[in-house]
């Protein structure tokens, strides 16, 4: 569609897949998926931790934060996120746990608005990139993306076209604002009610 082939060029200037050409940033914004039943990142997840790790161990960022969904809508995807970050011999101090970011949306909102970073590299497979920078540079997050992609995925059709459909949905987003206000407003209040 146009909306896909659009934003994928507008990602293009700002996608990386060798860590020392991404440009240095506060945190590397690892986007949660899918883990197994008992608690294991799966392939693609697996693959943005190695992606986020690698920036760290790089010093191309200081901070990791792990965004994605706490366990109050299917399975937890935060704790397994850190706790394999932890046994791969990150810090605890270095990892920011963001639970209850059920969307691409909800992360890159959660980390302007309520993390309070201006400036992060999004480690998600190159697929997803596009759409996940678009939404950032709407929210006024200044992101660039890191492919993560370390294998071909089994389904890689299916979510292609899941991709394809929600890059739709995003720029509706984007395009009402309804949502990205009501995501600031819930974000900002959870800050304040933190601090």
């Amino acid at each position: 569609s146009a909306i896909d082939r659009w934003m994928s060029r507008q990602a293009a200037a700002r996608t990386f897949n060798a860590v020392d050409t991404v440009p240095e940033s506060q945190a590397a914004l690892i986007l949660g998926a899918l883990v197994s039943s008992d608690g294991e990142p799966l392939q693609a997840l697996e693959d943005r931790l190695w992606a986020g790790w690698r920036l760290w161990r790089a010093g191309r960022v200081a901070q990791i934060v792990v965004s994605g969904n706490d366990g109050s809508q299917g399975r937890d995807e935060v704790g397994p996120m850190s706790a394999w970050l932890h046994a791969h011999g990150v810090p605890e101090g270095v990892v920011i746990k963001d639970p209850g970011a059920f969307r691409t949306l909800d992360s890159v909102v959660r980390a302007r608005h309520r993390l309070d970073l201006h400036h992060v590299v999004i480690c998600t497979q190159a697929d997803h990139l596009p759409r996940a920078l678009y939404l950032a540079r709407a929210t006024g997050l200044h992101a660039v993306g890191f492919v993560a992609d370390r294998r071909v995925y089994r389904a890689r059709w299916r979510s292609r076209f899941y991709e394809w459909a929600s890059r739709s949905v995003a720029v509706m987003d984007v395009c009402l604002r309804g949502s990205l206000a009501n995501q600031r407003r819930r974000a900002t209040a959870h800050r304040s009610m933190s601090t």
